[in-house]
């Protein structure tokens, strides 16, 4: 376990089996949300898994988050990992998919934080760190939610892991991997482990115990 120095207001690695506690789902594409016991996105098992079917729709389908408190919070860092499996050539699919993270303060109106476009014809993996901010922000109950709007009939499936929108601090790090076997021979060992500056500032050194 690795601890810094930042404000998480919604942190979650889908590592149960169902769709996590708190969390609901929109009408439209409920029963295409599920949890997937693979890594595909990059993290850990599990990870949270959108698929074509059943239903086929061409509609906005939404994983909505329990409520945080964002009280006299102005802006905040979004970190996620993703990866697209589309069953279709880009340069004939005539509407791209858009994913994005959007806020409410109802559950119903919703905020575009961030969204992008994507068209990329197989499978294909991304990181996504981007500063966000709405007008839902500064209240002291906001839903966060993750949406996909376009048509699914061409989506193999589009696989999510490891969502945090938090604080940025001056200086703040995060462990991104432990890079020692799981089984080592009896005698002593270096330790090997891959560390991320999510900090405003630049880290000129840092102390690991």
């Amino acid at each position: 376990v690795a601890f810094s120095q930042s404000h998480a207001y919604l942190s979650e690695t889908f590592d149960g089996e169902e769709i996590p506690e708190g969390w609901t789902l929109s009408e439209v594409g409920k029963d295409n949300w599920s949890i997937s016991a693979t890594n595909h996105a990059g993290g850990e098992p599990n990870e949270l898994k959108l698929y074509f079917f059943p239903p086929i729709f061409m509609e906005t389908t939404r994983l909505i988050s329990p409520a945080v408190n964002l009280s006299g919070v102005e802006e905040a860092v979004l970190s996620f990992k993703h990866c697209l499996n589309n069953n279709i050539d880009e340069e004939i699919q005539d509407t791209p998919y858009v994913i994005g993270i959007a806020t409410s303060t109802d559950g119903e109106n919703w905020n575009t934080a961030w969204s992008k476009e994507y068209k990329a014809s197989g499978v294909s993996n991304y990181e996504v760190f981007e500063f966000i901010s709405t007008p839902d922000f500064g209240k002291d109950k906001v839903y966060f939610s993750l949406f996909f709007t376009g048509s699914t009939l061409t989506l193999n499936g589009w696989v999510f892991d490891d969502i945090i929108i938090y604080s940025q601090d001056d200086k703040d790090m995060e462990m991104v991997s432990l890079n020692v076997p799981e089984m080592s021979i009896y005698g002593e060992h270096d330790i090997a482990f891959t560390v991320q500056n999510i900090g405003s500032s630049a880290i000129e050194s840092f102390e690991a115990k």
